[in-house]
């Protein structure tokens, strides 16, 4: 009788120390907007998911989860609208028809649940004008020519765009009107308009919508859809596209295979893909391992990445691969002829290896063979090539440690391209260092530049892309504010110019100021308004 007593309170103690080391140990934000329109739903529900230790979903978990924005991210008195209460169902909390009422950059959103918490990545909230410098042989900058720019200037038929990205030699954007936009080089169909004819002006991808985030490659282009489906279109020789073949496409094919993905990025001559499971998927050429799955042979459909189940972003370079985890850990795979994996040995890895040296990260960017990373408290960090000052370091010499660089401080992301480097800052302004010879840097000189210099010219920047020898960025559609406050009505009055959808609003907030509460009179905050507007006062 004893040893059966025994036996089941051995049992119980069994289950109770499983339960306990399965039991949630932190969040992940598995899903969050790339980007959002002020006072509209956001293109995508946001995800979180409750974590055991070992990087799997604790299925058990049902504590209610909250959503708010980051103290301290996007614009100040911004809030958040819809349900932003949610009990996970097997440890998923989903949040859908959430919304924020302000423009802003570098919003974060924080997902608690009792003790634990998670960060969203940062996303924009608004639209904006596209602005292009650099290389523009094949007219990636989209202005009808072939002039190259050393300073940046404004697109004038891409001013509502919510997303832009610079491959080798085009370029890629997306309208707030669903559109998606292509121009430059397209010798291999990679601006996706059904032909190979290259285009110094923009041109629509016809019948193709809803997407939500693009990536240009070498030659080939990558489009993320709200329903978690990739698409992809150009030069597949390696297999990059992922439809399982090897033929050029001159329109977007579905990846195969993939749903559930969250972020992509196209490299050299292959693609990577982040799934809200927090796996990486990764499909195309694949001669020094970048791939990350154990091998060297081409894959010309998705393979999992090897040993990554917690990732929050990827960044696919020439021949490598960087990925960042949930911890602030960077994993890096593929050719290491340069450091860029961040070891001493010039030796290849066929699965990622973590970068040593750094921690606490929040954001990366691989370009050629250098890589870029921007930590918790704001600061830059990079390793790798180094032979066009694309390390900001002041030297010409490669790194396999990486290093801080003095100057750029409150950086919220960065991007790498062939030979330069840009960060950008929390308050929209951008640096830029490395290469320089067609002007891309942007700092109106054709002078490589060994530290980081800041792009006076660049203000209110939400997004930055770096090409092979060419950059893009979005410059916000910022209303521009007008305030008058009356003592009499305690009323005060907020208005600005908006530009959506190349319509021209004036968009009012009105407060009141009073001690106590009153009911607002809309005769007096229409005479107060046209006075803040410069009008004649009109009983």
């Amino acid at each position: 009788m004893n040893r059966y007593v025994a036996i089941t309170a051995f049992v119980l103690l069994l289950i109770a120390y499983t339960s306990a080391s399965e039991a949630a140990v932190r969040l992940r934000v598995s899903q969050s907007p790339p980007w959002a329109l002020p006072g509209e739903l956001f293109p995508v529900s946001v995800t979180v998911r409750a974590l055991n230790a070992d990087g799997t979903v604790d299925k058990t978990y049902v504590d209610p989860v909250t959503l708010a924005i980051k103290e301290g991210t996007g614009t100040e008195g911004a809030t958040i609208s819809g349900e932003t209460v949610a009990t996970p169902v097997e440890g998923i909390a989903t949040f859908s028809e959430l919304s924020i009422n302000r423009i802003g950059r570098g919003y974060v959103l924080i997902a608690a649940s009792g003790a634990l918490s998670a960060d969203s990545q940062p996303f924009t909230v608004g639209s904006g004008q596209v602005l292009l410098w650099g290389r523009n042989n094949y007219g990636q900058l989209g202005d009808g020519t072939n002039n190259n720019r050393n300073a940046p200037a404004i697109h004038p038929a891409l001013t509502t765009v919510t997303a832009v990205s610079a491959g080798h030699t085009h370029t890629l954007a997306l309208k707030d009107n669903d559109s998606v936009w292509s121009f430059g080089y397209n010798l291999y169909g990679q601006l996706g308009d059904g032909s190979t004819l290259t285009r110094t002006s923009p041109v629509q991808i016809t019948n193709f919508t809803g997407v939500i985030a693009l990536s240009a490659g070498e030659h080939h282009s990558m489009a993320l859809k709200s329903d978690g489906t990739v698409w992809a279109w150009g030069y597949n020789g390696y297999g990059q596209l992922g439809d399982g073949t090897t033929t050029e496409r001159h329109t977007p094919v579905q990846v195969s295979g993939l749903t559930g993905i969250t972020a992509i990025s196209a490299g050299g001559y292959h693609s990577l893909a982040l799934k809200d499971d927090g796996t990486v998927w990764a499909w195309g050429n694949n001669w020094s391992g970048q791939i990350g799955n154990g091998s060297e042979d081409d894959q010309y459909l998705p393979v999992q990445v090897s040993g990554i189940r917690t990732a929050v972003a990827i960044s696919a370079g020439d021949s490598h691969s960087v990925i960042l985890t949930d911890d602030g850990t960077v994993w890096a795979f593929g050719n290491n002829a340069d450091y860029q994996l961040g070891t001493s040995s010039v030796i290849y890895s066929d699965i990622p290896i973590a970068v040593s040296g750094v921690s606490g990260i929040k954001a990366v960017g691989a370009g050629n063979a250098h890589n870029l990373a921007v930590k918790t408290d704001g600061t830059e960090w990079a390793w790798g090539a180094n032979g066009y000052y694309q390390l900001g370091d002041g030297t010409t010499t490669k790194r396999f440690t990486p290093a801080s660089l003095t100057g750029p401080a409150d950086i919220i992301s960065t991007d790498a391209g062939y030979r330069h480097s840009t960060a950008l800052r929390k308050n929209g302004g951008v640096w830029a260092w490395g290469y320089n010879y067609y002007g891309q840097l942007g700092d109106g000189t054709l002078t490589n530049r060994q530290v980081p210099k800041l792009i006076t010219s660049l203000t209110d920047i939400s997004c930055i892309s770096a090409g092979g020898f060419h950059t893009a960025a979005i410059k916000m559609n910022l209303p521009v504010p007008f305030v008058w406050a009356d003592v009499v009505t305690a009323l005060r009055v907020t208005a600005g110019l908006q530009t959506i959808n190349n319509v021209q609003f004036i968009r009012f907030d009105v407060e009141y100021t009073g001690a106590s509460a009153a009911r607002i009179d809309l005769h007096d905050v229409f005479r107060i308004s046209r006075k803040v507007m410069g009008m004649e006062d009109n009983p």
